[in-house]
């Protein structure tokens, strides 16, 4: 470590040891999605340290992003998320290596940069595509980072490469390894509507929720939501990274609601886990009867 660096993370010396904190600062992180998590997560690991990115989003900067997305200003409306983040990270540090993606990949490429990457977070708005990427890491053996905030909610956790679970398990997924498959079940109105447990557990409004069903409305969030469980996340990322041990790594996860934050795992049988269950065997239902 240099100077500059050490001082910039002086404070993480209380916490980590110079070895652990090498450890962090030499980690290559490829974040695919530019958004609420993904830019905040960004921001995050930067702080912490890590001096190696691989950034990848092609959407810009609009007013809608103002109520949550770190790098969303009045001033940089128009411009494109992956760039502002990169300036905003070599703010932080200047030494640090950035490598701009300002496009959509597909996962022939994506493969590739896993390959480069030694920790991946798929953030990407299409949720059936984070999957796929979710697959990948599994294939080549590189541990990743899960964040979902949904309204009020919100899940996160670390899934090691050598992880019996994986991604589906939390949310109930079939096992569909083509993304168009997916892609399309998760926007079938039948499934879309089973999402109803948002206007209780999630804290939706109907009216809402009736506009998103039909397909006029996105998800709904709040800034504070989407900060605290991607903050949760990066904490348990920087934890298993530094190999302090991690408390949320499948199957085990941190959930926050409406009234708390806990930590949970899928081995214990819960409301949440037989709901997620329960949904996982009606997809399974649903996509065996479209095949015949």
């Amino acid at each position: 470590m240099n100077n500059r660096y050490r001082a910039g993370i002086s404070r993480n010396l209380g916490i980590l040891s110079e070895q652990q904190q090498l450890l962090v600062k030499n980690t290559k992180i490829f974040i695919i999605g530019c958004g609420g998590i993904g830019s905040i997560a960004a921001e995050a690991f930067a702080r912490t340290g890590v001096e190696k990115f691989i950034l990848c989003d092609f959407d810009i900067f609009e007013e809608s992003n103002l109520n949550r997305q770190a790098g969303c200003f009045e001033s940089t409306l128009g411009q494109p998320k992956v760039e502002v983040l990169a300036d905003r990270i070599r703010d932080i540090n200047s030494q640090a290596d950035v490598t701009v993606l300002n496009r959509k990949l597909e996962f022939e490429e994506i493969k590739k940069f896993i390959q480069e990457s030694d920790f991946v977070f798929p953030a990407a708005d299409d949720f059936a595509f984070s999957v796929g990427i979710f697959d990948l890491c599994k294939i080549h053996r590189k541990p990743a980072l899960m964040v979902v905030p949904i309204g009020l909610w919100g899940v996160t956790t670390v899934i090691p490469p050598d992880s019996h679970f994986s991604v589906r398990h939390i949310h109930g997924l079939p096992k569909i390894s083509k993304y168009e498959d997916l892609r399309d079940l998760l926007e079938n109105d039948i499934y879309r509507k089973g999402r109803l447990v948002f206007t209780k557990k999630f804290k939706w409004s109907h009216s809402w929720y009736d506009d998103f069903i039909a397909k006029q409305k996105p998800l709904a969030q709040i800034c504070p939501l989407v900060w605290s469980i991607s903050s949760i996340g990066v904490l348990e990322s920087i934890k298993y990274i530094a190999g302090l041990g991690c408390s949320a790594k499948l199957p085990r996860y941190y959930q926050i609601s409406a009234s708390s934050i806990k930590k949970k795992s899928l081995i214990i049988p819960s409301f949440s886990s037989s709901f997620l269950f329960m949904r996982g065997i009606y997809s399974n239902i649903k996509i065996n009867r479209r095949k015949k």
